[in-house]
């Protein structure tokens, strides 16, 4: 909630396309640091780290889809944008299981266990925030008395 809500702020002063990447970057380093380093410390500061960038990237994808949307197609962007989130989710648990389940076969239950899937993730993140720098439009800015739109 807290990434959701500092997007929403953000979004009436930056555009889109900064915060989508800062959003993955945030997302890509959160999954690293249990990647790189063990122990619970690391695993509660990466997964919060990585939570903060996902709920931004949330927020930041509809107000890029949706600011500029004529009513008429308000509906089918955010139909998209629902589909693709759901997608994205369906996906990314069954690579990063399967990466995890495969890990701890070998490992009968290591500590670093999960580490190749906090790599894939991370690196996910990092692919997506390219891709977010090529593709994500530089959105007109929210006007700075405009409620946030999630």
């Amino acid at each position: 909630m807290a990434g959701a809500h500092t997007a929403g702020q953000l979004l009436t002063r930056l555009d889109a396309r900064i915060v989508a990447v800062v959003s993955f970057a945030l997302a890509a380093v959160g999954y690293g640091l249990p990647a790189l380093f063990g122990g619970a410390g690391f695993l509660v500061a990466g997964l919060t780290v990585a939570a903060l960038g996902i709920g931004a990237i949330f927020v930041t994808a509809f107000t890029a889809s949706l600011g500029d949307a004529e009513p008429a197609e308000a509906g089918l962007r955010s139909a998209i944008v629902n589909t693709f989130h759901e997608l994205g989710g369906a996906a990314g648990v069954a690579v990063l299981s399967s990466v995890a389940g495969t890990a701890l076969v070998v490992a009968r239950p290591a500590a670093d266990a999960f580490s190749g899937a906090f790599t894939v993730g991370a690196a996910a993140a990092l692919a997506s925030g390219l891709a977010a720098a090529l593709v994500v439009p530089r959105a007109r800015r929210l006007p700075t008395d405009a409620r946030p739109m999630h």
